[in-house]
């Protein structure tokens, strides 16, 4: 499922430095769900929203969350970064 035309708008619009706009950004690129990377970092939906539209990661998320980046940094699709992702931190494909 795409993301909506509003929430990659408000993604582009956030300043590009932080962790959760990086988040965003490679999740909008790769089309990865939210529900999946909220699943893998342990957050709710609404968190990771909030992060990737500039929102501030909690200390306790950001090693989590880099390695989120890291996988889907270096992953071609959004299967592919799915199946890293459940490997890494053993979730049930």
């Amino acid at each position: 499922m795409s993301y909506h035309p509003k929430v990659i708008a408000e993604i582009k619009a956030a300043p590009i430095g932080s962790l959760g706009v990086r988040l965003g950004r490679w999740a909008v690129y790769l089309d990865m769900p939210v529900t999946k990377i909220a699943l893998a970092t342990g957050a709710t939906r609404q968190s990771v929203y909030n992060w990737m539209k500039g929102g501030e990661v909690f200390v306790a998320y950001r090693p989590v969350v880099e390695q989120v980046i890291t996988i889907l940094q270096s992953s071609k699709t959004s299967e592919e970064a799915w199946k890293k992702l459940c490997t890494q931190f053993n979730l049930q494909p």
